[in-house]
């Protein structure tokens, strides 16, 4: 049996051998900080190696969460000048107690401010089916430290999708839980109203054992066996809020519903026009927020940082506290709607962006039109404080995937596809039950 050590060298080899594109998908890789934790796994006994549900674990942490004596800069060069951090975030800890071993801090769009991923900082890392494609964002390097066969989770942030969208474009499992139910202590904010620690995995029982393992509670019937259920309930979201799907997209959709009623489950379509009103406050409060802890440094943001993301930074320049006050009011109508709209339903059904992945220089050319229609789907769950969850459609092997990284005609087109299933506020729980039943009903099907 391989000892932690190994895996660990191992998948350091693996990063190297990515040359430059290792430099796009990890800000910072501490071999010696990495090689030391698998050390002192490997000199665990093997009861204790069983007390923990990470054991060994390879787990990359995105640039926004404090690792003690690591400096944090959110993707920045404006923040290089910080003190490394005194102290673990608390999630970091959470993973520590559990086994894991902390694997790199992953590149992200900078103060993880879009849904695309770009970093003109560092680099875009391309996606794992075509590398002139973007991975999507903000967690750009999580999704690729995962989907390049190097962690074997990540741990991210999701403000408004950037841990569901990455994990669309590149075939993995992305979790958003309820904002409450995992500790941002030591999490660089973007917006602390919209904020929620994410995560990525290379399939569903693992980000589950993640989940579990940093939660404040942990939800132990998820990673239980299913006893024979009645057939889930699903609601699905109303058809203007599905308006801009590409052909693809809705095709896949439709085959994903399809393949759910064959199986004696229930869909019915529902409206949310609170949360339908609320979607441009939303845009202003995360703006505001951000311009404000950022107050400090603007000066400098203005001029050295992405322009794309200062312009956003300056969105609610012309706000008054009325404005944001009226918008964080519809905000709380939101959630309070969702939550009684949703409370008969297993999970809310939606695909998880509404396209297939453009190219990068695409986005670079039109970065507003993009990054706004990406997040269109995603951020909703994020607007009335749920929980959602990204599947795959289409089932393949990182390994085969990454064989042919380059941009081609034939790639262009083999993204994975996704759906994602939501919850209101605190229904984590059985928003993962119902995922993992609908998991393994896709698993068995085939979508062309």
């Amino acid at each position: 049996m391989h000892s932690i050590t190994d895996k660990a060298e191992q998948a350091l080899a693996r990063a190297e051998a990515l040359g430059e594109e290792r430099h796009r998908i990890f800000i910072e890789l501490d071999a010696a900080r990495i090689l030391e934790r698998a050390r002192a796994l490997d000199a665990l006994d093997a009861d204790e190696a069983r007390a923990l549900p990470l054991f060994g674990r390879l787990i990359s942490l995105k640039d926004l969460v404090d690792e003690a004596g690591q400096r944090t800069t959110a993707g920045s060069q404006i923040l290089q000048k910080r003190e490394p951090a005194s102290a673990n975030a608390a999630v970091v800890d959470r993973l520590l107690a559990a086994g894991a071993v902390p694997f790199g801090r992953t590149n992200m769009t900078e103060f993880a401010y879009s849904g695309v991923g770009l970093n003109p900082h560092h680099g875009t890392p391309g996606a794992i089916h075509d590398r002139a494609v973007i991975p999507g964002g903000s967690s750009s390097g999580a999704a690729m430290s995962v989907a390049r066969g190097i962690c074997d989770a990540a741990i991210c942030t999701d403000t408004g999708g950037s841990a569901r969208i990455p994990a669309a474009i590149n075939g993995l499992y992305g979790i958003k839980p309820t904002a409450a139910s995992v500790s941002l202590a030591g999490v660089h904010p973007l917006s602390t109203r919209f904020d929620s620690v994410g995560l990525l995995a290379g399939s569903l029982e693992l980000a589950m054992d993640v989940l579990n393992a940093i939660r404040n509670e942990p939800l132990p019937s998820i990673t239980t066996a299913d006893t024979p259920a009645a057939p889930l309930r699903f609601a699905m979201a109303p058809r203007q809020m599905l308006s801009d799907l590409a052909a693809d997209v809705a095709a896949d959709f439709d085959r994903t519903l399809e393949v759910i009623l064959a199986a004696g489950h229930a869909v019915r379509e529902i409206d949310l026009p609170e949360v339908a009103d609320a979607v441009e406050g939303m845009k202003m409060l995360v703006s505001a927020e951000a311009r404000a802890f950022y107050a400090s440094d603007m000066d400098e943001i203005d001029t050295r940082s992405d322009p794309n993301v200062v312009a956003r930074l300056h969105l609610a320049d012309d706000e008054t506290p009325e404005s944001l006050a009226k918008a964080a009011a519809m905000r709380e109508k939101a959630i309070e709607a969702a939550g009684s709209a949703l409370a008969a339903y297993d999970a809310l059904l939606s695909p998880t962006i509404p396209f297939a992945p453009p190219r990068i220089t695409e986005v670079e050319n039109d970065f507003t039109t993009w990054n706004g229609r990406m997040l269109s789907l995603c951020s909703l769950i994020n607007l009335f404080d749920g929980c959602g969850v990204s599947l795959p459609l289409r089932r393949g092997s990182e390994t085969q995937a990454a064989t042919n990284p380059e941009s081609s005609p034939a790639t262009r087109q083999a993204w994975f596809g996704a759906v994602m299933l939501a919850g209101p506020q605190g229904r984590d729980e059985r928003l993962l039950r119902a995922a993992r039943r609908i998991d393994r009903l896709i698993a068995t099907k085939h979508f062309s």
